[in-house]
């Protein structure tokens, strides 16, 4: 995680470095921040027909949303976005006597720089996710994905030249205990061609 939070304080940093030495020539930005709270409660009682056992039902839930989003024009073809998504899930279920109590926690911030002019668009983003998860009497969990995207492509105005696009894509993601999936796919001029790979990894002894 550490890495990955670096990467992405360090291209912001860069970007806006770079907006700094841009001069006047670059346009407004914008900046969003919203955020949402849900809270959920259902009660009942359930018997059994055989027995006549009567149980008590309980069920909370609480859904806390955070979500920041960036755009920063540098040149007039060239802009920035960057922001991050933050989720808190807590949920209660009792029945009887027993009781589950579960905690998810979602972060995922990202970066992207694009280049879009009439002819030729060109794009590189990174996203970042990690999740959380404590649940009752079951050890904590955290799932991690790291993805890098490169994207460039043409649109001639004349019918002479042909449209293309390229795209690669390489995605790394992880758990606990460690195992290591990296998924990489390229895309080339041409949209019949496809050429994937995977490579797992598991390494024990974290």
């Amino acid at each position: 995680m550490c890495r990955a939070i670096l990467l992405f304080i360090c291209l912001t940093a860069i970007i806006f470095f770079v907006h700094a030495l841009g001069g006047p020539d670059a346009r407004a930005d914008g900046i969003d921040f919203n955020s949402s709270h849900q809270y959920t409660n259902s009660q009942g009682t359930t018997k059994l027909k055989q027995t006549g056992e009567k149980f008590d039902t309980d069920f909370d839930q609480f859904n806390q949303l955070y979500n920041l989003a960036l755009s920063k024009y540098i040149y007039p073809y060239l802009v920035f976005y960057s922001g991050a998504v933050y989720q808190i899930l807590k949920t209660s279920s009792t029945t009887g006597d027993n009781t589950i109590d579960t905690e998810e926690k979602n972060l995922a911030p990202y970066a992207e720089l694009n280049l879009t002019n009439p002819i030729y668009k060109a794009g590189l983003a990174y996203r970042y996710r990690r999740v959380d998860e404590d649940i009752t009497d079951v050890p904590d969990t955290r799932t991690e994905r790291n993805e890098i995207t490169g994207t460039l492509g043409m649109r001639p105005p004349s019918e002479l030249f042909p449209n293309w696009n390229l795209r690669y894509s390489h995605i790394h993601t992880f758990d606990d205990p460690k195992t290591h999936l990296l998924y990489a796919f390229a895309r080339p001029l041409s949209r019949l061609l496809v050429y994937p790979y995977r490579y797992r990894r598991k390494i024990s002894g974290f």
